[in-house]
C-alpha cells in the first residue's frame, strides 16, 4: 500500500506528420468509464444508445455501477429518464463532450506535466496540478517537429487508503486528417513507424547528500531540494 505520489513518466517517440499532437487522458487507467458507455467498451456509439433504449422503460439498471454510467444527464436522483436519452444523443452528435465517472479505485486524482519538471513523492499540492503548459485539466497537448522525441509525465495520487496497483495503457496516436497511425506501443523504440514507450519513475531516499561542487561548480547552484525521496531512475514496466 503506497502513500504519497505514484509517479509514472511516459515517453513518446514518434515521427510527426503534423506540428501539433493531442493526447487525451485515458480514463480506463484509474477504474473509470465514460458516462454513456453502457457496454463499457471504451467507446460511445449506437450500441450504447440501443442499450439505453431497452432499459429506459424499467427506469434503472440492475447494478449501481451501470446506473452511474447510464446517468448521462447527471441528475441528482440518478434515475434513468428520457433526459438521459437526450443527453446521450447530444454526445453522439458531437454537441456535447463525453464525461467520465470514477469508481472506487484507491486513486484520488490524476494529472500531467511536462518531462522537465521534478515531481517529488510528497508534493501533493503542486501548483501545476490543475493546469500547466501541456495540460489543461483534461487533455495533454504536445508540440514537436518531424522525428522529434516528445515526453510527458502522468502523476497518479492515491487516496487515504492507498492504491494497491495502477495500470496505464497508451492507445496508438492517429493523425486527425489522414487517420494514419503515427505512433504505436507495439513498434520498436525509435522505429520509422513511430513508437510509444512507458517508464515508471522510481524514487531514492537521500538522507545525507554529497557536496554538488563537482557537477554544479558551486554550492549556490545546487537544487533547492536534495534530501528526502528524490525522483531518480526510470524503469520499464
Amino acid at each position: 500500500m503506497r502513500t504519497g505520489i505514484i509517479l509514472l513518466l511516459i515517453f513518446f517517440s514518434f515521427s510527426l506528420f503534423h506540428p501539433v499532437s493531442a493526447y487525451p487522458q485515458q480514463v480506463s487507467s484509474i477504474d473509470a468509464a465514460w458516462i454513456g458507455d453502457l457496454n463499457e467498451d471504451g467507446k460511445i456509439n449506437v450500441f450504447d444508445l440501443i442499450a439505453l433504449l431497452r432499459q429506459l422503460p424499467h427506469g434503472q439498471f440492475s447494478t449501481d455501477k451501470k446506473q452511474r454510467i447510464a446517468n448521462v444527464d447527471r441528475s441528482a436522483d440518478n434515475r434513468l429518464t428520457i433526459f438521459d436519452l437526450i443527453a446521450l444523443l447530444k454526445i453522439l452528435s458531437g454537441r456535447e463532450k463525453a464525461q467520465s465517472v470514477v469508481f472506487s479505485s484507491g486513486v484520488s486524482s490524476v494529472w500531467a506535466v511536462g518531462d522537465g519538471e521534478k515531481i517529488f513523492r510528497d508534493d501533493l499540492a503542486h501548483p501545476s496540478m490543475s493546469s500547466n503548459s501541456i495540460w489543461d485539466g483534461d487533455t495533454i497537448r504536445l508540440k514537436g517537429l518531424y522525428n522529434e522525441v516528445l515526453a510527458f509525465q502522468v502523476i497518479v495520487v492515491p487516496g487515504n487508503t492507498g492504491a494497491l496497483s495502477v495500470e496505464i495503457s497508451a492507445d496508438s496516436l492517429v493523425h486527425v486528417e489522414s487517420s494514419e497511425v503515427i505512433a504505436a506501443a507495439q513498434n520498436a523504440p525509435y522505429s520509422n513507424g513511430g513508437s510509444i514507450e512507458l517508464f515508471s519513475q522510481h524514487y531514492i531516499q537521500v538522507v545525507n547528500p554529497t557536496n554538488p561542487n563537482w557537477f554544479y561548480g558551486s554550492s549556490a547552484s545546487a537544487p533547492a531540494r536534495m534530501t528526502g525521496w528524490i525522483p531518480d531512475a526510470l524503469i520499464t514496466p
